[in-house]
């Protein structure tokens, strides 16, 4: 009976001490070498950097992470209201999210005070024309456009691919023929079950409803293995900005507006 009780006693002392083993080995493979370059490239400062490093040593969550900063900023709310308050059917839920850009700056950069950010792109990717997006565009009702979407974060990143059609008639409707080349790159976690799909293929200009498409994946962190899905949503569509109008926005599934 001894015997028993100092094995069980020994026992308890191993399981911990190999659960805390487990998870000083998974941490150790954090290359926050490679997380630092990668704020470097999306234009992070070296105190920026300094600060985020820490708080992932720490275990703490980064502030661009938290859903309650993912609802505070925005672009505009009363620009974007009318187009993107049409709820979907589909698994995304709502499309209202905050953290966005549209072609009228191309390029957005959010950045909060412990030096995490999201960052935005919508770049032109036709190798036959140098037009930027805030340039002429008629000929895209005839020829379309194809354009690449950007959403960087401290973690990682992802990107696609879409051809797209903006009318330029009153009474015509934008709409997106194609998404396809989806990146998904991760620093600090990992991915799974990606899906890149159109939504909604045309806009329907009479109701102010955008065409919508999306690249959505399930985000793991490695430090605490807390579990997001992550959306880089695209849309099109008369009523985002003036005449033409591309709207990307990068967040977990919970942002919304308030």
């Amino acid at each position: 009976m001894k015997k028993f009780i100092a094995f069980l006693f020994a026992l308890g002392l191993v399981i911990p001490s190999g659960i805390a083993s487990a998870e000083s080995t998974q941490k150790d493979k954090v290359d926050y070498d490679k997380i630092a370059e990668h704020m470097k490239e999306d234009g992070a400062s070296q105190d920026d950097i300094d600060k985020v490093i820490k708080k992932l040593k720490n275990g703490e969550e980064l502030d661009a992470d938290k859903s309650e900063n993912q609802k505070v900023l925005t672009l505009s709310k009363t620009q974007l209201h009318s187009a993107l308050t049409e709820e979907d059917k589909d698994s995304e839920g709502g499309e209202d999210d905050s953290i966005s850009t549209t072609d009228a700056e191309p390029t957005k950069k959010f950045t909060f005070n412990d030096g995490s950010y999201v960052k935005l792109s919508i770049e032109s990717d036709d190798t036959n024309s140098v037009k930027s997006l805030g340039g002429d565009m008629s000929t895209m009702s005839t020829t379309g456009k194809t354009i690449k979407v950007k959403g960087s974060s401290v973690w990682g990143g992802a990107s696609y691919k879409a051809k797209i059609y903006l009318s330029d008639s009153p009474v015509g409707n934008d709409y997106i023929s194609s998404v396809y080349s989806p990146t998904i790159n991760t620093y600090f976690g990992t991915y799974s079950n990606p899906d890149l799909k159109i939504s909604r293929k045309y806009e329907v200009r009479s109701k102010n409803i955008t065409a919508k498409s999306y690249l959505f994946f399930k985000y793991t962190n490695q430090n605490n293995f807390s579990s997001k899905t992550k959306y880089l949503r695209m849309h099109v569509g008369d009523k985002i900005n003036d005449k033409y109008g591309i709207y990307v926005s990068y967040t977990d599934g919970s942002a919304s507006y308030q």
